[in-house]
């Protein structure tokens, strides 16, 4: 990837998403969003206690109710929440665990690595002689905070006067999401990585950028992440039987999880064959909510 940036735009640090990185389990590390998002975020819905399934739901969202005795396959959202974020929100927590991530991040066949700094604002290592592109995150010791996924790459640098090379990082909430949103930013970082974006809109390069075009930019890029991030998975199917393997067992785990309100009958092909019906209109309860639109 080439890539000119100018001092004055970069060195901006991030402090990751607001929201819980999910569940630890001994031998799979979590760096992904969990099922239930954090209430008191500002970045999140308001408090709904109280409020009835249903009521926040857009006509994407309505499903008619299975008959008695009969179980649905389809996953069943919790108060406030649309069906579309009750089916995001479980592809996140598959997707962030972390032994997969670094596993599909190696099916690009590209020289791309992964790693955890110790700290928000740390850069990683950087091995003498190595200038590829490097994914890296920071996984919050507060449980109530995500993990953020960001870019490092070695590239041109523009001084003013001269063009030189430098690492730089490249973090997704400049180009494509909403700062502190939750959810695709360790896809967004592999597609920046690999130099997979030609779908996605990047607003810094967007003049006179007024709240409606930015909610409507961070709404297209997050659809076709979606697209493109089952699209990869269908791939993965196709060419990385092992890795699907291990991808369709870590669902099967996740599913004993209540909050998720995976059904028992739903396999991993069913709950991609829904995530494919998914339309862009299906976001806007999302992002009603995350800009506080009634």
């Amino acid at each position: 990837m080439f890539l000119i940036y100018n001092m004055v735009n970069k060195d901006t640090k991030k402090t990751g998403r607001n929201k819980k990185t999910g569940r630890n389990k001994k031998d799979t590390k979590k760096t992904g969003g969990n099922k239930k998002r954090n209430r008191e975020n500002s970045f999140s819905s308001p408090d709904r206690t109280g409020v009835k399934k249903g009521k926040t739901k857009s006509r994407a969202t309505v499903r008619e109710v299975p008959p008695q005795n009969v179980q649905s396959n389809k996953i069943e959202p919790t108060e406030g929440e649309s069906e579309f974020e009750s089916y995001h929100s479980v592809l996140v927590h598959l997707l962030g665990t972390q032994d997969i991530y670094q596993k599909i991040v190696k099916t690009s066949n590209t020289a791309v690595s992964v790693q955890e700094v110790k700290h928000k604002n740390a850069n990683p290592t950087t091995p003498a002689g190595m200038f590829d592109p490097i994914i890296y995150f920071y996984t919050p010791k507060d449980k109530d905070q995500a993990t953020h996924y960001r870019v490092y790459f070695y590239a041109d640098y523009n001084m003013g006067r001269r063009i030189s090379k430098r690492w730089i990082t490249i973090d997704p909430y400049d180009l494509y999401q909403k700062p502190l949103s939750q959810g695709f930013c360790q896809m967004f970082a592999y597609f920046i990585a690999v130099n997979d974006v030609k779908e996605f809109i990047d607003k810094s390069k967007i003049q006179d950028l007024n709240q409606e075009t930015v909610i409507d930019i961070h709404k297209t890029n997050m659809y076709e992440c979606l697209k493109k991030t089952l699209k990869l998975i269908k791939n993965i199917k196709m060419n990385e039987k092992k890795l699907y393997d291990e991808i369709v067992t870590e669902f099967e785990d996740i599913k004993q999880e209540p909050e998720y309100g995976i059904p028992d009958n739903m396999t991993f092909d069913d709950f991609i064959s829904d995530l494919e019906k998914f339309e862009i209109i299906d976001l806007d309860v999302m992002f009603n909510e995350m800009y506080s639109i009634n």
